[in-house]
C-alpha cells in the first residue's frame, strides 16, 4: 500500500492525507501490528507531521 500511495498522483490545488498515511505506515509500530487508538492519539498529540510534497512536481 505504501508503494501505491507513493505512486499516487493527484493534481489540483487541494491538500490530501496521502503523505501522512505513508508516514504512519512506515513506522515500526504499524509494520509490526502494534497499533491502537492510543498509538494514534499519541502521534496526534506529538504533532507528528509528514514532509510537505514539492508543489512543483505537479506542473
Amino acid at each position: 500500500m505504501v508503494i501505491a500511495l507513493k505512486e499516487l498522483s493527484i493534481r489540483g490545488d487541494f491538500r490530501t492525507t496521502v503523505e501522512y498515511l505513508i508516514k504512519l505506515m512506515e513506522t515500526d509500530e504499524f509494520q509490526n501490528n502494534r497499533i491502537t487508538t492510543v498509538w494514534l492519539d499519541r502521534l496526534i498529540a506529538e504533532k507528528v507531521q509528514a514532509a510537505k510534497p514539492n508543489t512543483m512536481l505537479g506542473e
